[in-house]
């Protein structure tokens, strides 16, 4: 997919930050028009994706994730400032693994910059965007599931404060990913439903996962996104809350 960019034409005239180094009234300005969610994946070395998630708040203050798709490996946390080092260029106080932590500003999304702050070129240069929320591109390949469908997966769940992911393929095994700590990959476990709640209850050694699924519209509390399916899981007594896509097949089925 070819991306045309377009610039908020405000940013033109912003004004370089003040020797104090505090933002001064443009950038104050741009920061509220550009505050809000914003998420994509970006290619990987060694990994399917890196899938980002990430809120900038007016204040100069971010908070979010970055998940490594098909690696055993917890989220990610980012959490911190944010700042303007150029007219339409900003910076986490963060820097992750890779070392990317600049964007530059464009219409309803921002694009990954390299190391040195300048635009990633090669034939994946196009993918390294985080489309702000409600304004990703809609084509019949922005399927943000399709990998997982590839692989197998019926169902996804997903809950913040803290970041987990949870991947039910019911054939084989169960995956939950929290964002500190190791995940915990079980055996898939035949269903029990009952009044439009289906639970399974999967066991290995001391490891234990309860997962209850019912079917009511739900939000993730940090995007406009709703869902079909509430999820509420038990890891080894602790509980996570959450909400959850069915990607193919039917709940129940083996």
């Amino acid at each position: 997919m070819r991306i045309q960019l377009f610039f908020l034409s405000a940013l033109v005239a912003l004004a370089a930050c003040t020797e104090s180094g505090q933002p001064n009234t443009s950038q104050t300005a741009i920061a509220q028009k550009i505050a809000g969610q914003y998420q994509g994946v970006t290619p990987c070395a060694d990994c399917e994706g890196i899938e980002y998630l990430l809120t900038l708040n007016a204040d100069f203050t971010y908070l979010g994730a970055m998940m490594y798709r098909g690696k055993a490996a917890p989220p990610v946390p980012l959490t911190g400032k944010w700042s303007f080092v150029a007219n339409n260029k900003i910076k986490l106080d963060f820097t992750p693994p890779e070392g990317m932590n600049q964007f530059e500003i464009g219409e309803n999304h921002l694009m990954m910059l390299d190391q040195q702050g300048q635009r990633i070129s090669g034939e994946e240069a196009d993918r390294y965007v985080l489309w702000k929320e409600g304004f990703a591109p809609k084509t019949t390949g922005n399927d943000p599931f399709a990998e997982r469908r590839a692989a197998g997966i019926d169902f996804v769940g997903m809950g913040t404060e803290p970041f987990w992911s949870l991947e039910l393929d019911f054939e084989k095994n169960f995956r939950f990913v929290p964002m500190s700590g190791d995940s915990l990959e079980l055996p898939a476990s035949a269903v029990q439903e009952k009044g439009g709640v289906w639970r399974y209850e999967s066991k290995a050694g001391t490891a234990r996962l309860d997962v209850e699924i019912k079917k009511e519209t739900c939000s993730d509390g940090m995007s406009d996104n709703v869902y079909e399916y509430a999820v509420t899981l038990r890891v080894n007594g602790e509980e996570y809350k959450g909400c959850g896509v069915l990607l193919q097949g039917a709940l129940g089925q083996q």
